[in-house]
């Protein structure tokens, strides 16, 4: 019997998997998308974001909460679940590279809104997967990067601006 329940648990796992891949996200994202674009009703809709379908993720949070998960992988050998860890992590990395522009990273128009709004002209926030310095109509925005192999750090003073990123 438990064999049969992890298959099919495998299965549903699939279904909720393809679901979320390929129906929610897609939906979510073009939506978002439509509506940093089109919506004038609402100027203040700003921001970037990341459409997470959860059904999976629901699925795994429970399983690897559960007691015999935890068991079977802390039994394996300290390099084979650094290798798990490490695989997690460039899967997550490979996904982010592969995102569409306009999720990863504030749209232009909320940017100069923003300068004219708090009347500035240099902007420094933290990452949205695109470190940079941005050159814009009304000002120079500074986006820091991640911290995960490498560390950001920005040099500031009257003469100069200099992102620079780090080995950690």
């Amino acid at each position: 019997i438990s064999m049969l329940m992890n298959a099919a648990s495998g299965s549903i796992k699939t279904v909720i998997k393809n679901i979320d891949d390929y129906l929610l996200r897609p939906l979510g994202e073009s939506l978002f998308a439509w509506n940093m674009q089109f919506n004038n009703d609402s100027p203040k809709v700003i921001g970037d974001i990341e459409i997470k379908a959860r059904g999976t993720s629901a699925l795994m949070q429970k399983e690897v909460r559960s007691q015999k998960w935890q068991q079977e992988f802390l039994q394996k050998p300290l390099i084979d679940r650094l290798n798990i860890a490490s695989n997690m992590r460039d899967a997550s990395q490979k996904n982010n590279r592969n995102k569409n522009v306009a999720i990863m990273d504030v749209t232009p128009a909320a940017i100069e809104e923003f300068f004219d709004e708090h009347h500035i002209d240099l902007l420094i926030h933290g990452h949205t997967h695109r470190p940079n310095t941005h050159q814009t109509n009304t000002g120079t925005r500074i986006v820091l990067g991640d911290w995960h192999k490498t560390g950001w750090c920005l040099m500031l003073d009257e003469q100069q601006q200099e992102l620079r990123e780090f080995t950690l």
